[in-house]
């Protein structure tokens, strides 16, 4: 036989192997991968990995953002327990109100305080403080209310109508 030659195929077994006919399907499963297969590969991989760094850096930035809204919360929560505090005590309401102040606790935060009273004993308060902060070089501002009481002692109780005669 001219032409055939015996080459090993992948059992271990040789099989006769024509030189001019070739199995085109065993050379391609055998090649790997090519070039652009590998290149496509990698641009998909790359939009893929820098979409997650984008995704992590804003999650990252509204974290850091509501850190500082929490805090803000809490600040306001400071300052409400400080104003019942003063009003038990029977601090006149015009030195309780403040603008623009620092808190020694919070010193990035700057607050203001009104407040409004809602009866003429001046017995409940709406209550408003606002919180300022600098946010990458913004002013930002929060607004938290609430309605207050004043301590009053058994003898200090006022009637809210005239009794019945």
């Amino acid at each position: 036989m001219t032409g055939q030659n015996r080459v090993p195929n992948r059992e271990g077994n040789s099989s006769p192997v024509w030189s001019s006919v070739c199995s085109c399907d065993e050379a391609e499963r055998e090649r790997g991968f090519t070039l652009l297969e590998v290149l496509v590969a990698m641009a998909i991989m790359t939009i893929g990995i820098s979409s997650a760094i984008l995704l992590f850096a804003a999650a990252a930035s509204l974290q850091s953002q509501t850190v500082l809204v929490h805090r803000a919360a809490d600040f306001a929560s400071t300052i409400f327990s400080e104003i019942a505090a003063q009003l038990k005590s029977g601090v006149d309401l015009k030195k309780i109100a403040v603008k623009e102040a620092v808190h020694p606790d919070f010193p990035r935060f700057k607050y203001s305080v009104t407040i409004i009273p809602l009866d003429d004993f001046e017995d409940e308060l709406f209550v408003c403080v606002d919180i300022f902060y600098l946010w990458r070089g913004e002013r930002r501002s929060h607004r938290f209310s609430t309605v207050l009481l004043r301590y009053l002692g058994v003898d200090q109780i006022r009637p809210t109508s005239a009794p019945p005669r």
